[in-house]
């Protein structure tokens, strides 16, 4: 009789511990991993944008940044377990901004922005519309 009522607990305490490791830890991870295809999708999409649509393009971009930067101002612990990873999502987040303030010029500065967006998420480094896989990360 006990050791029923052993396993009963057992199984429920092993469902419990699950229950919060999914609530706390992988959905989180999920939503980070979601806005970074996101922002992967968006920057390859406004790559050969010009003239009127660069503006719904920044406005685009900001509001994947504001996600990026609400992500790592509410969720300390999992952006702790990114960053032992290698992602920045802070970094991202002002990186994207800066990039959608650059859009209109083409300088240096845009450049800059989308790398340090690219790096900071670990994904591979464009250059002049061409994608390129980083080795190592």
């Amino acid at each position: 009789m006990w050791e029923l009522i052993g396993q009963g607990l057992s199984v429920l305490v092993t469902g419990f511990i699950g229950g919060v490791f999914g609530s706390f830890v992988v959905n989180p991870l999920v939503q980070f991993y979601d806005l970074r295809r996101r922002v992967r999708s968006r920057m390859h999409y406004i790559a050969p944008l010009e003239g009127p649509d660069l503006q719904n393009a920044r406005d685009t971009l900001r509001s994947l940044s504001t996600d990026l930067l609400a992500f790592a101002e509410t969720q300390p612990r999992v952006v702790k377990l990114l960053r032992r990873r290698g992602y920045e999502p802070e970094l991202a987040a002002r990186s994207l901004l800066g990039f959608s303030n650059s859009l209109a010029v083409t300088s240096a500065d845009k450049a800059l922005f989308r790398e340090q967006v690219e790096q900071s998420l670990k994904l591979p480094l464009s250059y002049g519309g061409a994608t390129q896989t980083r080795h190592g990360g």
